[in-house]
């Protein structure tokens, strides 16, 4: 892979900046989506051209090139769907991505180039001397708002974000070893893994997350072919919450 991408300055500002797993994927994302289109990838069981902006991948892929948690991955894509900043489409076997606003904020040429109808850009700043800058501006003095065309990379959008979900990373863990994923969850698969959870802390007030990995190759070791649920794990704890003295071998 080679070439580069262009970044907005705007991006130092966004509070999320501070967060070095959020910038990894957000930067991984945007060098790897297709700059200029035209190459072809499978997806829902057809081979379809990917537009510029666009690239498909699996959560545990990005976790692999980033170096960040599975977890944490999908919370900071729920992020970055919740700001409008991607779409995602998913099969069985990867996601679909979509950077918005790709085709305004990455186009080629001149650094002074600006998007038409757009007094702001997300590729660099351009120089205030060619007449849509000009015409732009004396439109958002006379009504007090700027042009729209919608959400620069790194800007953040100006809607009311929901009150984050107070993180418990064993929760997530769980979650996590049993193939689930946060936002994806129901009300009641979220009630029923939190019931499990709190079933696995009582027999074991020190746990940890090492303790439900361990919990989870010994119940495969044990149940061969059964699904791993929260549920499941809760009701043979007593079997398997010995996981720091046991670690069955599974069955050849």
């Amino acid at each position: 892979m080679s070439g580069w991408v262009k970044l907005h300055r705007k991006l130092l500002d966004n509070p999320r900046f501070q967060d070095g797993d959020w910038l990894k994927v957000w930067v991984w994302m945007l060098l790897t989506a297709s700059h200029d289109g035209g190459k072809t990838v499978l997806f829902k069981g057809k081979r379809i051209p990917l537009k510029p902006g666009q690239f498909t991948a699996g959560r545990h892929q990005i976790a692999l090139a980033t170096g960040v948690s599975s977890s944490k991955v999908n919370r900071v894509l729920f992020a970055l769907k919740s700001e409008q900043q991607i779409g995602q489409q998913t099969s069985n076997a990867c996601s679909l991505f979509t950077i918005t606003n790709w085709g305004s904020y990455q186009k080629s040429g001149q650094p002074n180039e600006q998007p038409v109808d757009s007094h702001r850009t997300a590729i660099g700043q351009p120089v205030d001397t060619n007449q849509e800058v000009k015409k732009g501006r004396m439109e958002e003095d006379i009504s007090g708002e700027p042009p729209q065309d919608g959400l620069p990379l790194g800007d953040i959008p100006v809607v009311v974000e929901k009150k984050p979900r107070k993180q418990d990373p064993l929760f997530n863990k769980l979650a996590d070893l049993c193939g689930m994923e946060y936002e994806r969850m129901t009300t009641q698969s979220k009630k029923a893994t939190a019931v499990a959870l709190a079933g696995i802390r009582q027999a074991m007030p020190e746990l940890t997350e090492d303790d439900l990995e361990q919990a989870v190759v010994n119940y495969r070791a044990l149940y061969p072919g059964a699904t791993v649920t929260p549920n499941a794990l809760s009701k043979h704890w007593p079997t398997l919450g010995t996981a720091r003295q046991t670690k069955y071998a599974p069955n050849l």
